[in-house]
C-alpha cells in the first residue's frame, strides 16, 4: 500500500466528541502535527470524517543530498551549543 502524510490545520475545539476522537486516533492532537500512515480505506474514512481540519498529501520524498544538508546543519548546533557552554559552564564540557 502507499503511504499519505496526514496534517492537521484547524484546531478541535468545538467539534462533536467521534471527530476529536478520529483526530487522536489518527495520531494527531495540535495544529500543523503531522504523520504519515499507510493509505488504507479505513484511514481514508477517518480523513473524510474530519477533512476540514485536516490536509492528506503524499510524503515527501527525502534525497540524499537533503539528509547530507541536515547532518552539517546539526553539527553546527551542537558546535555552538558546545562553545557557548564552555564560555559560560567551562567544568561541563569534556575537551574533546
Amino acid at each position: 500500500m502507499s503511504k499519505i502524510r496526514i496534517t492537521q490545520i484547524k484546531s478541535t475545539i468545538d467539534r462533536p466528541k467521534n471527530q476529536k476522537a478520529t483526530i487522536i486516533a489518527l495520531g494527531l492532537g495540535r495544529i500543523s502535527k503531522s504523520v504519515e500512515v499507510e493509505n488504507t480505506p479505513q484511514i481514508a474514512g477517518m480523513v473524510n470524517k474530519v477533512n476540514l481540519q485536516v490536509e492528506a498529501e503524499p510524503p515527501q520524498e527525502v534525497t540524499k543530498e537533503q539528509n547530507l544538508d541536515l547532518g552539517i546543519n546539526q553539527k553546527l548546533v551542537l558546535k555552538e551549543v558546545r562553545c557557548h557552554f564552555s564560555v559560560v559552564y567551562p567544568s561541563l564540557v569534556s575537551n574533546p
